[in-house]
């Protein structure tokens, strides 16, 4: 007899999805950072006030760790939030965070293409389906209302973040033995140039720009940042150390549903019916793909190269 998995506790998953929704309020903080200054310049305060302060916590690493962490760094740090940030200037956090959905699906192809990693028809159909569900909303009608306050830019900018999001997952791959907080410090030291150069090269008039902001929606923005997506990253961590992956993971579902509904309550964002319709299938796609990841953990090893 098959013994059974043990669920996640309850205090666990009320803590992953505190987690879950906190990263979906994260895109509605991002908008309104990135409408109060130039983007690049606000991905670069982020890094500077936590590489200000792990510069001080640093360990030696081995050079081979420092390059694994300096790969991950540039996708996941520079260009996944550097998109991420410019593609909310643009685009409504509501349809944002459904355009995020693709994360798992990117993650998903770019295993098999890199890795061999194989997937069955039912895994496939989710895949379509996600990014069938992000067409129908990025698409929108020459002449409709809609399209006249609509970015493709901005959307396709999200889509490239998606995008660089599973890239630097699947690099995370290849840091080993390395510490939550060395993690953290290192790759934001690494990123620190590039966001300052990217500012640099792309915005100008940075002083005046911060000197326009409001000062608590900047300094709440950034505190948000720096204090509460390090500890939803370190709560994170630990939740998937004491328990299965897809029992954590499954969470992230609920993220884009989060950032509606903060978008709606905070921002007074609105969504058409071809943006929700595009969502449902978008979310019922990745919903596929994800608990068929479920389902992999639960075979036999001898299985487990079949999504």
């Amino acid at each position: 007899m098959i013994p059974q998995a043990e669920n996640i506790s309850l205090r666990d998953a009320m803590l992953a999805l505190g987690v879950v929704a906190l990263w979906g309020l994260h895109i509605v903080i991002i908008r309104i950072g990135a409408t109060e200054i130039p983007p690049f310049l606000l991905l670069t305060l982020r890094f500077s006030i936590l590489a200000a302060i792990g510069i001080f916590f640093l360990r030696k690493l081995s050079a081979d760790k420092i390059k694994a962490i300096f790969v991950y760094t540039i996708f996941y740090m520079v260009l996944h939030l550097g998109t991420i940030f410019l593609g909310l200037k643009y685009t409504p956090s509501s349809i944002g965070g459904l355009i995020l959905q693709t994360q798992v699906p990117f993650a998903i192809l770019l295993g098999w293409f890199f890795f061999g990693e194989r997937f069955g028809v039912k895994t496939f159909a989710g895949l379509l389906m996600a990014f069938i569900g992000v067409m129908i909303i990025i698409y929108q009608p020459a002449g409709s209302t809609a399209a006249q306050n609509f970015s493709y830019f901005g959307a396709f900018t999200i889509l490239a973040s998606a995008f660089f999001w599973a890239v630097g997952s699947l690099r995370m791959r290849f840091i080993q033995d390395v510490g939550f907080v060395d993690m953290t410090l290192y790759s934001h030291l690494i990123a620190l140039p590039f966001a300052l150069l990217l500012t640099l090269v792309f915005e100008s008039d940075h002083i005046e720009a911060i000197k326009a902001a409001n000062p608590y929606t900047l300094g709440g923005v950034l505190a948000y940042q720096v204090i509460l997506m390090s500890l939803c990253l370190f709560l994170w961590k630990g939740l998937m150390v004491r328990n299965k992956a897809y029992q954590v993971t499954s969470f992230s579902l609920l993220q884009p549903i989060f950032a509606v509904g903060f978008a709606i309550l905070l921002l007074g964002e609105g969504m058409d019916a071809k943006t929700i319709i595009g969502g449902a299938v978008a979310l019922c796609g990745v919903g596929v793909v994800t608990f068929r990841k479920m389902q992999k953990s639960e075979k036999s090893p001898a299985r487990q190269g079949e999504l």
